[in-house]
């Protein structure tokens, strides 16, 4: 694990880049504050509290999109995306994911995630509408997928197969598979609460970047959430008064994230789909 990832602590999740939730104050600890609310949770997913650095950017779009997410529009999407996730850990192969005594705590983190990850990304795909013209900063997003992968125009390589050779250390074998920005919370949390059964959870989900099933699925979650946000007003995060590097940072934290939470909403309704207990 890389010094630049966040780390379980007692209490908010910390990170380099990251305004953590009990750091914020002023504009910022309110949009936090509004968007918990709106993604039903008690905490703030990582993306959001990256953009909690862009405290204009974090006020306009929490304006927006608050209504949305916390709305009925926001519950169906959550509903939808979660039931194509079941569908594909149904025809995806794999094991069991024995938690033993565990599977009960792992089963609520895995909820809590997914609770909020479907109304994260309709926020980030919003969001994205106001970056049209920015380019991602140097360093800030994966290297393209592979030769003959079809995906979006300029998408980073989450989870494709080939995948990088096994790298040591869990949290930076799985940041390497998902293209190398960033560990998914998700991820990091598990490892950090259950490394045991992060160590077992992973060496199911790493051979899923194969199987064409997992890419379909995350697709049709990325299109649903595009066709929900379509037409929403969304701030131009030129017209915010930020220079040419904030505008790069921004659209490097939203383009990887576009992908990664699509990906991460399949993989966690993988593991509960495969979750056993003692």
């Amino acid at each position: 694990m890389n010094a630049g990832d966040a780390v379980i602590v007692r209490g908010p999740l910390r990170g380099s880049g990251e305004v953590a939730e009990d750091e914020a104050t002023g504009a910022v600890a309110d949009a936090y504050a509004r968007l918990r609310d709106a993604l039903g949770v008690d905490f703030l997913p990582t993306v959001v509290r990256m953009l909690g650095r862009y405290d204009r950017l974090l006020t306009a779009t929490t304006d927006a999109m608050a209504g949305v997410l916390g709305g009925p529009e926001g519950a169906a999407f959550a509903g939808a995306a979660r039931a194509r996730g079941t569908e594909a850990a149904e025809r995806l192969p794999g094991g069991a994911l024995a938690a033993g005594a565990a599977a009960a705590d792992v089963r609520v983190l895995l909820e809590r995630y997914n609770v909020a990850n479907p109304r994260n990304l309709l926020l980030v795909t919003a969001l994205s509408a106001g970056l049209a013209d920015a380019e991602p900063a140097p360093g800030t997003t994966p290297a393209p997928p592979p030769a003959g992968v079809a995906t979006a125009a300029g998408a980073p390589a989450v989870m494709y197969a080939p995948l990088p050779a096994p790298v040591p250390g869990l949290l930076d074998d799985i940041r390497a598979c998902h293209g190398g920005f960033t560990v998914p919370g998700m991820w990091r949390e598990l490892a950090a609460s259950r490394p045991a059964v992060a160590e077992r959870a992973w060496r199911l989900v790493r051979p899923l970047a194969g199987e064409d099933e997992l890419h379909a699925a995350i697709a049709d979650v990325a299109a649903r959430a595009a066709a929900v946000v379509r037409g929403q007003a969304m701030p131009n995060v030129a017209d915010l008064g930020y220079d040419a590097e904030a505008q790069a940072d921004i659209a490097g934290i939203v383009t990887w994230f576009r992908l990664g939470i699509p990906t991460m909403v399949i993989e966690i309704e993988y593991l509960r789909h495969r979750l056993r207990g003692a």
